[in-house]
């Protein structure tokens, strides 16, 4: 899906927060995490898709929006929450899970 329309389209879980100010977020307080990612993702592509919530917003793959911006690219995978998809079935490990699958 192309990056452009999933940010402009769906909000990143807080709706006071812009997708700027939750890149910001993501780049002051974790750093380490989120540079790793950045590198891995340049050598690999992005391995995990972005889970999008039918409800508007992004449930899963801030990061990896984050480092596909950075990285230039216009695509990102994505799996949409209304096709039934959880953290476990789009295949995100034990550790990435947000919805406590």
């Amino acid at each position: 899906m192309n990056l452009d329309y999933v940010l402009e389209n769906f909000t990143s879980g807080d709706e006071n927060n812009t997708w700027a100010q939750e890149f910001r977020w993501i780049i002051d307080f974790d750093a380490p995490h989120t540079g790793a990612l950045l590198a891995d993702i340049e050598a690999n592509g992005i391995k995990l898709p972005i889970l999008l919530g039918d409800d508007g917003r992004v449930w899963n793959g801030h990061h990896r929006l984050l480092a596909a911006r950075i990285l230039g690219f216009t695509e990102v995978p994505v799996v949409h929450a209304d096709d039934g998809y959880t953290d476990e079935e789009a295949g995100y490990p034990p550790e990435y899970r947000e919805d406590g699958s």
